[in-house]
């Protein structure tokens, strides 16, 4: 019951998103794939820089040779692709 009590003292906020931290990098894959057909991330980051303040957007994309790659492996997103 305290933490109930604390919790509506505070304001807990609801979630923004089901998928936050890292699993913002691993489904970027599949957002990606789904949005443009293709492992450009310009519509991720995109979408990121909408939701999210400037040091935290998209920020598993990294700059490499004029183009946006992403640190994390897409093996991850290719497992969950049948729930996607």
């Amino acid at each position: 019951m305290a933490a109930t009590l604390v919790s509506l003292t505070r304001g807990v906020r609801p979630a923004q998103s089901s998928i936050s931290s890292d699993g913002r990098g691993y489904a970027a894959y599949l957002t990606n794939l789904a949005a443009q057909g293709n492992w450009d991330f310009d519509s991720v980051q995109a979408i990121e820089n909408s939701k999210y303040s400037p040091d935290y957007a998209a920020d598993f994309l990294l700059p490499y040779q004029g183009r946006m790659l992403n640190k994390y492996p897409p093996g991850v997103a290719l497992a969950a692709s049948p729930l996607y």
